[in-house]
């Protein structure tokens, strides 16, 4: 997931001369207070204001699916100016011409630890993070020769101090405004987390792991190794001039079943913040890395994250280049990429809400998680489709990778935004007339897609398959509590397989998904099936047959 902020107030501009402040235009201050029961960060903003008697503040109360935001924040006070006003989303404040404006307030955290809010700020003993859309008070605009500088005052000796800017105790920037907005911070005890160097050309990447993983340090950290050494190779882009991974580790969310795992995570500005339960497996944590990495260029250098009408690209081929990528670094093998893309069509074709233009992906992507899958699911077929095609045209001698590598080109050149209109535009290079009618048709109407036999390469075999609604066919409630079948319907695949009421269970895998098998241990024997019933939907099945030509397969995906 990417940085999104909505703005719409009004602007507040900064004059770029000399003045009292530190050498700087725009200065926070962080200065933390562990002494108390909840732990407190105080924030300290200074600028010189312009010749106008009126600014107007943009304050954090909206961002990602989080709202009320205003609430983490409390005991704002005016230190030079002569009022401040807070309303929800936006502060004003009066002042003389050109004054310099100094104002404070806490940040602390307002929900309990055991939800686990990735978004809003996470304030604790040992460990502090928070990006500045959810916690920070921003300009709306200002002009990008100013200086933005982040200080920390007063930290434990044995505690690290990182952000989006530096490593050290104090962090400058000047540049793109809208790094800023997209920004993350985070302090620690160095004795409370493990600080990992991988080395990614010259670059050491400082990855802070915080918590307790089944997966080790050294795999996390060859992990990120080779996904960000594939990604930044791919764009043949190394202008990082620094770059922080937080992973926090935390016990499992759901108590009552030990096998269910979350994971999920969020690119800024030179920084990927990562969140896993302890028990997340190896391969999730895998295709998570190369997810949110490949959005340092899909969603921030490719300038395409701040319109939800775009999303089908900055999620979906996101989603298709985190396993392209993942595959050619060598973390995934060509067999569970196979998997990995016959699992993303199942998604789709399965989804109740296939066929939602993409106006109501737009209006409720934070709202609902259907819809918010079916913008990842639609536009991962798309990038399926426009690789085919371009293949197709060109008789595999281009594929998307060149139409993404001239979208990053272009865009960095000329400074333009990413639209489904420039996007047809670069396209037209490789597939003649272009993509146009296939953006209105599945991308703006939200027509199914058509299934293509050889759409994953033509070493890959294909066929027509038929799926279920999701249906267990027992009281898994009772399962839980008395490792007992109980309920059963006789109708169901499970009593077909073999279940009976009464049986004793000693264990199970269940991934309540229609398309994954489920496994209940008997104490003699165990019993599978798939957990569904009518009605059926046609779907495509796409999969390795045993005389296949696995490595001409695999070289169709490696450019």
């Amino acid at each position: 997931m990417i940085f999104n902020l909505k703005i719409g107030f009004r602007a507040l501009i900064f004059f770029a001369s000399s003045y009292s402040l530190a050498l700087t235009d725009l200065q926070y201050t962080f200065r933390v207070r562990l002494q108390e029961a909840q732990p407190i960060v105080n924030v300290e903003l200074a600028f010189r204001a312009d010749h106008s008697r009126r600014t107007v503040l943009q304050a954090p109360e909206c961002a990602f699916s989080e709202s009320k935001l205003s609430n983490q924040i409390r005991s704002v006070k005016l230190i030079s100016g002569r009022h401040i006003s807070c309303q929800v989303g936006q502060w004003i404040i009066t002042h003389d011409p050109n004054q310099d404006i100094r104002l404070s307030y806490e940040l602390v955290q307002d929900w309990p630890v055991q939800s686990y809010k990735r978004h809003r700020a996470y304030i604790q003993k040992n460990l502090i993070k928070f990006c500045a859309a959810c916690a920070l008070v921003t300009p709306v605009y200002f002009n990008p020769h100013m200086k933005i500088t982040f200080q920390f005052a007063g930290l434990p000796h044995n505690w690290f101090s990182r952000s989006s800017f530096g490593d050290s105790r104090t962090h400058m920037y000047q540049g793109n405004p809208q790094a800023l907005r997209n920004s993350f911070i985070i302090m620690g005890n160095t004795e409370q987390s493990r600080i990992l160097n991988c080395a990614v050309g010259a670059q050491n990447i400082q990855v802070i792991i915080n918590g307790k993983s089944e997966m080790p340090d050294a795999e996390i950290g060859e992990v990120i190794k080779k996904i960000v050494t594939c990604q930044r190779a791919f764009f043949n882009d190394h202008s990082f001039p620094f770059y922080t991974v937080l992973l926090v580790c935390v016990p499992p969310l759901d108590q009552t079943n030990s096998a269910s795992w979350q994971s999920a995570g969020t690119c800024f500005h030179n920084a990927i913040d990562l969140f896993c339960t302890q028990n997340t497996p190896l391969s999730a944590f895998k295709k998570l890395c190369a997810h949110e990495f490949f959005h340092a260029w899909n969603g921030n250098k490719i300038n395409s994250s701040f319109d939800e009408q775009n999303f089908w690209f900055s999620e979906g081929f996101t989603e298709y280049y985190a396993l392209v990528t993942a595959l050619r670094s060598g973390l995934f093998s060509f067999t569970d990429f196979i998997a990995m893309c016959h699992e993303l069509c199942i998604a789709y074709y399965t989804s109740r809400v296939i066929n939602a233009p993409n106006a109501k992906i737009s209006k409720e992507f934070w709202q609902t998680d259907e819809i918010n899958r079916l913008a990842y699911n639609r536009g991962f077929i798309f990038a399926l489709l426009v690789n085919f095609l371009i293949k197709q045209q060109s008789k595999n001698n281009c594929s998307l990778d060149n139409l993404m590598k001239d979208l990053f080109a272009h865009t960095q050149k000329t400074g333009e935004k990413f639209s489904a209109r420039l996007f047809n535009q670069l396209a037209s290079k490789y597939i003649s007339p272009g993509v146009l009618a296939q953006l209105e048709k599945y991308i703006e109407r939200g027509e199914t897609f058509e299934f293509i036999p050889e759409l994953l390469g033509p070493h890959v075999s294909f066929r027509i398959g038929n799926l279920g609604v999701f249906d267990l066919g027992f009281d898994f409630e009772q399962l839980k509590s008395k490792c007992v079948i109980t309920q059963l319907n006789q109708a169901s695949n499970a009593y077909k397989a073999g279940l009976r009421n009464g049986q004793k269970v000693r264990g199970w895998s269940l991934c309540f998904d229609a398309t994954k098998e489920c496994i209940i241990n008997l104490l003699d024997r165990d019993i599978r099936f798939f957990p569904q019933k009518p009605p059926f939907t046609q779907i495509p099945e796409y999969y390795l047959a045993q005389h296949a030509d696995k490595k001409s397969a695999q070289a169709w995906w490696m450019s």
